[in-house]
């Protein structure tokens, strides 16, 4: 039997165009009825192939009866027809995988339409499993384990934190968020907040603040780093240098006995060191497991102003941020 390509099919019976057309030419009424019966001559053939027992024939026209976009992408992932709950495993997996994924990515790789991705990624979004962005999604969790273990310690000690620190902020204030656990949950905890300015160099910060309660955000440009989910280098600190906020939030690798904040690489020193620079206010957010730890790189804490941990340290820790001029602000 003899094959026919016709592109028109795929419009007359709901399924997407081989290539991408934004505006697809219309198909008159005649085309579409002439288009079905073709169809249905095919179906009639390979029944009558059927009776006939030319199993061959059969086998062809089973296996491809109507030429789609999955067949005609040479390695494509996705299979022909996907159930919700096969795009949603893809999607996940692919979330884990890379971390991000655009509609347009998922438009071609599941053979769907840009309604079907949404409403797929909206309810992955309402289980928690994605977080919705502009044009697509980002993985619910860090996919870098070093970031995932760094979140997990000390959790309730550094939500508690978070939301002694949050209480700070008012409605409309414009705040710097860096890139540490901590701030993360200062993060969390101004989810309910509206109008706020924000720059954070974390893009899963900017994730939780961006598109809420009339918030405007900018996520800080520079080198994604190969260890957190954040930006460092020249072009963030150059970035930084344009603003001055209300209030700055920062992590500290550790704190030594005469109070001065230390950190593991220059890079997250500079930053955090830029920030504090650059707010009013300044806040230093650390659990009780940074106090005596010595890290190789001094942060320029001249300007900080509080430091909010779950439980007051010794007396000596204490007397040593009060002569840095950093008041201690512990929860509860």
């Amino acid at each position: 039997m003899r094959y026919i390509d016709i592109p028109l099919v795929s419009y007359a019976v709901g399924l997407r165009p081989s290539r991408e057309c934004s505006n697809p030419p219309p198909v008159a009424a005649g085309a579409i009825a002439r288009c079905l019966e073709i169809l249905n001559f095919g179906m009639a053939a390979e029944r009558d192939m059927g009776a006939r027992g030319v199993s061959a024939g059969r086998s062809k026209m089973a296996r491809h009866p109507y030429p789609t976009i999955a067949h005609s992408m040479p390695g494509h992932a996705a299979p022909h027809v996907m159930l919700i709950e096969q795009r949603h495993r893809y999607i996940l997996n692919e979330l884990a995988r890379t971390g991000a994924l655009s509609v347009a990515q998922l438009v071609r790789a599941l053979n769907v339409s840009r309604e079907t991705v949404r409403r797929d990624l909206n309810a992955l979004a309402a289980r928690g499993l994605v977080i919705m962005t502009h044009g697509g999604a980002l993985a619910a969790e860090p996919r870098e384990s070093g970031a995932a273990a760094r979140d997990a310690a000390h959790a309730d000690a550094k939500r508690a934190i978070g939301r002694r620190a949050a209480e700070f902020v008012p409605d409309g204030a414009s705040v710097l968020l860096d890139s540490e656990s901590t701030v993360h949950a200062v993060a969390a905890a101004l989810a309910d907040r509206h109008r706020l300015v924000v720059y954070t160099n974390d893009w899963r910060i900017a994730s939780i603040l961006g598109r809420r309660n009339g918030n405007r955000v900018t996520l800080l440009g520079g080198e994604l780093s190969a260890d957190e989910d954040a930006t460092f280098g020249i072009d963030t600190i150059q970035q930084l240098a344009q603003y001055h906020v209300d209030f700055a939030f920062v992590g500290a690798g550790g704190i030594t006995q005469d109070g001065m904040l230390t950190d593991p690489s220059r890079l997250t020193a500079e930053v955090r060191s830029r920030m504090i620079a650059a707010a009013a206010a300044a806040v230093i957010v650390a659990d009780l497991s940074k106090f005596g730890c010595v890290l190789p790189v001094r942060v320029s804490s001249e300007n900080a102003r509080y430091l909010v941990t779950e439980r007051r340290p010794d007396n000596a820790f204490a007397s040593a941020l009060a002569l840095r001029g950093i008041e201690l602000v512990v929860c509860g």
